[in-house]
């Protein structure tokens, strides 16, 4: 494996890991976990709908967080960003690829809070934002570990007794 094929598939499996940790921070349970190939992944929710649009949005960014942590590009959610991302939904523009967990952070807070203001979902954001790079830098251990597997497991993923087991390692 080239050594830019095999940094993409661990910044994925980092980027996947940060959104299983943040579920276990939040309680969640999470069924499964993949990267593909390709360098993409999925973390599988458990079916439960999450209620609190706080642990919405702290699973959501989770991701994007632990790659900024992992020395990626930082993304901090600036009032900037969020007038971006939101002209970008009002018009139409479909800009998930573009803004990644962001972009489903802000149309989460929007859909379950209409009558925010940019100010309010860049406030929400922000407060996520940190709660994230404190509860990954705790399990950063747990985030690499998770990585790893991922890697050794692209295409297959982890269950979620796998992903138990590498909680308990801790």
């Amino acid at each position: 494996m080239d050594n830019n094929r095999n940094s993409q598939l661990r910044l994925a499996g980092i980027h996947e890991a940060g959104h299983v940790v943040m579920r276990h921070h939040h309680g969640l349970i999470t069924p499964t976990v993949v990267i593909w190939p390709d360098g993409t992944g999925m973390t599988a929710p458990d079916g439960g709908i999450i209620e609190s649009l706080e642990v919405r949005l702290d699973v959501a960014l989770g991701g994007q967080i632990a790659e900024s942590q992992a020395g990626g590009p930082d993304v901090t959610p600036t009032r900037e960003l969020v007038d971006a991302l939101i002209g970008d939904i009002e018009f139409g523009v479909d800009a998930e690829d573009l803004w990644g967990d962001y972009y489903q952070a802000v149309v989460t807070a929007r859909g379950q809070r209409p009558h925010w203001t940019k100010a309010d979902v860049t406030a929400a954001l922000s407060a996520s934002h940190e709660r994230g790079r404190g509860a990954l830098r705790e399990r950063w251990t747990v985030v690499g570990r998770l990585a790893d597997a991922l890697v050794a497991s692209v295409g297959v993923g982890l269950d979620q007794g796998e992903i138990e087991a590498i909680f308990e390692q801790e």
